[in-house]
């Protein structure tokens, strides 16, 4: 058995391990990184095969990007395009209670001109007075 210096291939960390020189020799031909701990290796490997770039449709048909260090991201690290449009314009980060409009109705329009910030109550109430009523006031659901 020998004992070799490696540095963690996510924190950087140098650490020694003791293995057989076989056990090296395959480590060396199949993985890049060692890892210092569990943690580090679940973690390491997760942002090193599975990276956090590039733009999607959304489920809801929002365009979505992927932003490691964003205070807004959801669980899966994606924020609104249209968000990240919006806080460049402004200079900052969006509220908890603002959100960000597309005029013209195209999910996928980012242009900021197509663009509106509004509070979540502003919103709610301009999208409740584009839908139609029954004379009692209640809204009609649409067959599409």
């Amino acid at each position: 058995m020998i004992t070799k210096t490696l540095t963690c291939g996510y924190c950087g960390v140098e650490f020694q391990r003791t293995d057989y020189p076989s056990k090296f020799k395959y480590m060396e031909d199949n993985y890049k990184d060692a890892y210092c701990n569990k943690y580090c290796a679940m973690v390491g490997a997760r942002e090193k095969y599975r990276p956090l770039q590039g733009t999607i449709l959304s489920s809801q048909g929002y365009l979505v990007t992927r932003v490691r260090d964003h205070p807004n991201k959801n669980i899966n690290s994606q924020v609104p395009y249209a968000h990240l449009v919006m806080e460049k314009h402004l200079g900052r980060y969006l509220n908890t209670n603002e959100m960000v409009h597309h005029k013209d109705g195209d999910k996928t329009n980012n242009d900021l001109p197509n663009l509106e910030l509004m509070t979540i109550g502003e919103h709610v109430s301009l999208h409740n007075s584009l839908k139609e009523r029954d004379t009692n006031g209640r809204f009609i659901k649409s067959l599409s």
